[in-house]
C-alpha cells in the first residue's frame, strides 16, 4: 500500500505542475502568433517593395521613351542645322564661329540623346531585376588535360537603338570644311616664283 499512496502523491505532483504552469503556455501562444504576424508583415512588406520596384521601373522607361523620342528630334534639328549653316559658310555669308556654334549644340544634343539611352537601358535591368530576373555566372566546366574547352554560346540582348542616320553630318561637313579652307588659303596666298 505504500507503493499506491506513492503513486498516488506522485501522480498528483506532474499533474499539478502541467495544470500550474503560471501562463507559460499562454506565453508561448502569444509569443508564436506575434512571430507570425511579424513574419507576415516582412512578406507584405517584401511583396509591396517589389511591386512598387517593377512599378517606378516601368513608368521610367516609359517616361525615357518619350524623352528619347524628343531628343532624337532635337539631334536630327541640330544636324539639318548643321548642314544649313555650313551651306551658309561656303556661300560666306556668315562667319566660321557660327559653324562651330550649330557643331556644339548638335554634339550636346547626341551626348543627352545617347546618355538618355544609358539611362533606358538601365532602367530596363532594373525592371528584370525587380521582376525576379538576375544574371548568374554559369558553373565552368573546367576541361581535363588534353580537351577542347565547351563551346561558348552567343548571347544577344535587345537593345533600344538610338535613331540616328547612319552619317554623320558633323564629320562630313568637317572635312568638306577643312578641305575647302586649304584650298582657299592656297588661292588667297598663291607660291612665290623668285
Amino acid at each position: 500500500m505504500a507503493t499506491a499512496a506513492s503513486r498516488f502523491w506522485s501522480v498528483g505532483a506532474s499533474v499539478s505542475e502541467t495544470v500550474f504552469d503560471g501562463g507559460l503556455r499562454r506565453a508561448q501562444t502569444d509569443f508564436a502568433r506575434a512571430a507570425y504576424d511579424a513574419t507576415v508583415a516582412t512578406y507584405r512588406q517584401t511583396a509591396l517593395s517589389a511591386f512598387q520596384g517593377v512599378e517606378d521601373n516601368l513608368a521610367a522607361l516609359r517616361i525615357l521613351e518619350e524623352e528619347a523620342g524628343v531628343q532624337n528630334e532635337a539631334v536630327k534639328a541640330a544636324e539639318k542645322s548643321v548642314v544649313l549653316t555650313m551651306d551658309q559658310y561656303k556661300a560666306g555669308t556668315v562667319s566660321y564661329l557660327n559653324v562651330v556654334t550649330a557643331q556644339t549644340i548638335a554634339l550636346t544634343n547626341e551626348t543627352t540623346a545617347v546618355q538618355i539611352l544609358g539611362q533606358r537601358m538601365t532602367a530596363a535591368v532594373l525592371l528584370v531585376q525587380a521582376l525576379g530576373g538576375g544574371w548568374q555566372k554559369p558553373p565552368v566546366d573546367t576541361p581535363k588535360a588534353g580537351e577542347a574547352p565547351p563551346p561558348v554560346e552567343d548571347v544577344t540582348f535587345p537593345v533600344p537603338e538610338l535613331q540616328r542616320p547612319a552619317e554623320s553630318y558633323r564629320w562630313r561637313s568637317h572635312s568638306r570644311l577643312c578641305r575647302g579652307a586649304r584650298l582657299s588659303r592656297a588661292a588667297a596666298h598663291p607660291p612665290r616664283n623668285n
